[in-house]
């Protein structure tokens, strides 16, 4: 309890329980399973971008018409290799979450040798106080087959903005590949949220 000016009473919010917590602390390393159709897999292997209907399974629990599509510009790999992937929990069905999370962002570590860069990296922006992703790993296999270790790093989204920042209205922007913080590079830069046009 803590005293308001007035002198009233105020509970304490506590902390919200993390239901991901021993993956964030590298105490578990989770197997994300993924079920795709044979339709699915040949669209994904067409059009790689475009979202398909699936399956994700942890620990005897499914979750059921996930949005799953791969990723990624220089670590972009065919569905037969070892793709980077987006998973949507609510793309199908509304509200469904994994763990308090509408998506996971799972990459692929394939410009790392040493599968550490990435996730350190993140560790180390965030005990910086930078509002950064969190970053854990996963093993990941699709239709039962293993396609190895996995960076899963946290969606930059609105919820992202809704827990770390007072405002979560302002613009969120992403670079596109080979844009940097250049004037002439203001127009590569996608928009992912916050007012339309608006690219102050």
């Amino acid at each position: 309890m803590v005293l308001t000016a007035c002198g009233c009473k105020k509970r304490e919010k506590k902390p919200k329980k993390d239901p991901m917590l021993a993956f964030k602390r590298l105490d578990e390393l989770p197997t994300f399973k993924i079920d795709l159709s044979k339709k699915a897999q040949r669209s994904l292997r067409e059009k790689p971008r475009k979202w398909v209907r699936g399956k994700f399974r942890y620990k005897g629990k499914t979750y059921k018409d996930v949005g799953v599509r791969l990723k990624g510009h220089r670590s972009m790999r065919d569905f037969d290799d070892k793709p980077a992937l987006k998973i949507r929990f609510d793309k199908h069905v509304d509200r469904q979450k994994f763990k308090g999370v509408k998506r996971l962002t799972l990459n692929n570590m394939v410009a790392d040798p040493t599968m550490l860069r990435e996730v350190l990296g993140y560790r180390l922006y965030r005990e910086l106080g930078v509002p950064a992703p969190t970053a854990f790993y996963a093993r990941v296999e699709i239709n039962d087959e293993d396609y190895g270790l996995y960076a899963v790093i946290e969606t930059v989204d609105k919820q992202f903005l809704k827990e770390r920042f007072d405002d979560a209205r302002g613009g969120l922007y992403e670079g596109e590949y080979g844009c940097d913080l250049y004037v002439d590079d203001v127009d590569g830069f996608d928009r992912d949220s916050g007012p339309k046009g608006d690219r102050d």
